[in-house]
């Protein structure tokens, strides 16, 4: 009887953590999610070696402009590939929060159904 109890009691414990994961946001598991695969190096990942950002250093080390549409381009692909809870997204650079050692991008994304509702993510890529 004692074991009954006990065991009845790990059982309703692991209800509550259901309903607590339930009413976890799914915007912050999505942000989360995207944070993980834009933070990954291109050929680094196991799940799929096209996952993953090109190294970005030679970006902020060359003398050259650094092409923005060529880095939301593919920013854009990647939350495409990679990100099935997004059922539509736009990226724009953010000129006023970026500088010579830091690109800023803001992301709008759609949530796929039954959420179909947006998010905003901002992006920084920094030289380090």
């Amino acid at each position: 009887m004692i074991n009954r109890r006990l065991l009845k009691r790990l059982t309703d414990d692991q209800s509550a953590i259901r309903k607590i994961k339930k009413q976890y946001d799914i915007a912050d598991e999505v942000a989360f999610d995207i944070q993980s695969f834009l933070n990954t190096h291109r050929g680094n990942a196991l799940i799929d070696p096209s996952m993953g950002m090109p190294d970005m250093k030679g970006f902020f080390q060359s003398h050259s402009d650094i092409d923005q549409d060529h880095i939301a381009s593919e920013i854009s692909d990647q939350i495409t590939r990679f990100e099935s809870r997004i059922s539509s997204h736009t990226i724009e650079f953010d000129e006023r929060d970026s500088h010579s050692a830091r690109l800023s991008w803001i992301v709008n994304a759609k949530l796929s159904e039954p959420e179909a509702r947006t998010i905003n993510l901002r992006l920084f890529i920094t030289e380090d």
